[in-house]
């Protein structure tokens, strides 16, 4: 079987780009011919690590990259409501292709250009229950979609021994996430902030991100924090450490990233959203207790193995029509102090968080979206009933 994956590059040091990279690799190694259509590389067609990528800057290449290949199923995966992805499926529609879109769903109610795109896809997969649970709950029909976790490679992140050099002697909390509005860095930072003094003195904070996210949405809206004012607004300027210049816009490999999480004591992640939460099932692949926001897929994936912090009741609204949950301060200000404090605690979230980690596998993430494709192939349309609360109705002599 054939099959075009429209993702990010499997270069990409991001989460979109490692997952596309096991999963596609995963299906070569099961006997799939797969091709991918790169919305970030842009010349000829090249192969990369034995698989060949077409250009894809904008939308219209994709019909040409769709015919050259000739594929028997077309696979999205990225924000597919944001150009290109949100036009792959109609354009699939067009050309009589079958498509699957994989769809991370970080908020807990989308509006209709998340939907919209949708409405032509045969079939849809998700990283977890609660993006199913959402789209169901939004009109897609409950048996259109599956959900595929994503899987943490065991041999890469397990824990050792690892320390920042020159800090041996600190305490480090940290977190790992590219730096746009949906990642509370400024959640972790107030909370750091705010601990007791003899904690704050024996600790510091290692934020693995750059210090501002310069690119804007495809609305126009910033999203990234200016993290340098924030930090020195609460006076931890010799307190936070982040990556070099090189390592921010490179990225840097998972044995290396491994090493990044070994070094730390607690990893910490404030979110107002996660479509799965990779970085959590890292870190606790190496041993870390963890402290994370109580929203969306995050406590799928924690589960027992850390402390999840609540979120003020009422969901905000983002400027693209989604709805986020904010996480409370004080309480992750305690979890962090009682994590400090407590090293029996350390010690049992520790191991709870090694075990839990074994059950996300790369093997089972590439066999369930092998059964996703099939059932992409099995099934017509979703259809634009999806998009009913939004259709104006039909004119008739009795509905003027």
């Amino acid at each position: 079987m054939r099959i075009a994956w429209i993702s990010p590059s499997p270069l990409l040091p991001t989460g979109l780009g490692k997952v596309t990279r096991y999963l596609t690799q995963g299906l070569m190694r099961r006997g799939y011919e797969v091709i991918i259509g790169n919305p970030h590389y842009a010349g000829h067609p090249i192969y990369i690590e034995g698989i060949k990528h077409y250009p894809l800057v904008n939308a219209s290449h994709i019909p040409r990259f769709l015919r050259a290949v000739r594929p028997d199923v077309v696979v999205v995966y990225g924000s597919h409501w944001v150009p290109p992805y949100n036009q792959v499926s109609k354009i699939c529609d067009k050309l009589g292709l079958k498509v699957l879109y994989y769809v991370t769903v970080e908020f807990s109610s989308v509006s209709k250009h998340f939907l919209e795109p949708l409405a032509y896809v045969n079939f849809i997969a998700t990283p977890s229950n609660f993006g199913k649970e959402v789209m169901v709950r939004h009109g897609i029909p409950d048996d259109r979609v599956m959900v595929v976790p994503h899987g943490v490679d065991t041999k890469i992140f397990r824990p050792f021994n690892a320390k920042f050099g020159g800090f041996e002697d600190y305490f480090f909390y940290g977190m790992v996430a590219r730096n746009n509005l949906r990642k509370e860095f400024p959640v972790v930072i107030r909370a750091f902030a705010q601990l007791p003094i003899d904690v704050k003195e024996r600790s510091m904070l290692y934020l693995h991100t750059s210090l501002q996210e310069e690119n804007v949405s495809w609305s126009g809206v910033l999203r990234g924090w200016d993290l340098s004012t924030i930090i020195a607004k609460y006076g931890l300027t010799n307190k936070v450490l982040m990556p070099s210049e090189g390592d921010k816009w490179w990225g840097v490999d998972e044995e290396e990233l491994a090493q990044i999480y070994n070094a730390l004591d607690v990893y910490v992640h404030a979110s107002s959203g996660e479509g799965f939460g990779l970085p959590i099932l890292e870190a606790m692949a190496c041993g870390k207790p963890v402290i994370a926001s109580n929203n969306t897929a995050i406590p799928e994936v924690v589960g027992d193995a850390g402390i999840l912090i609540p979120c003020f009741e009422e969901d905000m609204e983002t400027a693209e029509g989604f709805t986020v949950a904010t996480t409370r301060i004080k309480p992750f200000t305690e979890a962090m102090a009682r994590l400090f404090y407590d090293d029996n605690l350390r010690k049992t979230l520790s191991q709870r968080a090694i075990e839990r980690a074994k059950q996300f596998t790369w093997d089972k993430a590439v066999r369930l979206i092998e059964k996703a494709i099939h059932e992409t192939l099995n099934h017509g349309r979703i259809g634009m009933q999806i998009l009913k609360k939004w259709l104006a109705p039909k004119q008739t002599p009795n509905n003027p």
